[in-house]
């Protein structure tokens, strides 16, 4: 099993024209919360796992923010 060095998370809000906000962060980091989003609206999110081979692997959410405004995976 090769171990994770880094995810790579790409985000934008459902139906918008702009372009995706990009974070990089170390494997070794869990869990990790995305600020700074419009309250209560739907946000694509992409996370990809780069292991110590460097394949990649994705998985695709659709998700909704809370009325803070934060969406917090873990």
């Amino acid at each position: 099993m090769d171990l994770v060095n880094s995810y790579h998370i790409s985000y934008r809000r459902t139906g918008s024209c702009s372009n995706s906000q990009q974070i990089n962060l170390s494997g070794q980091t869990s869990p990790s919360t995305i600020d700074n989003l419009e309250e209560d609206s739907t946000y694509e999110v992409t996370v990809t796992a780069i292991n110590t081979r460097e394949s990649q692997t994705s998985d695709i959410a659709s998700t909704r923010t809370l009325p803070t405004g934060k969406f917090n995976e873990t």
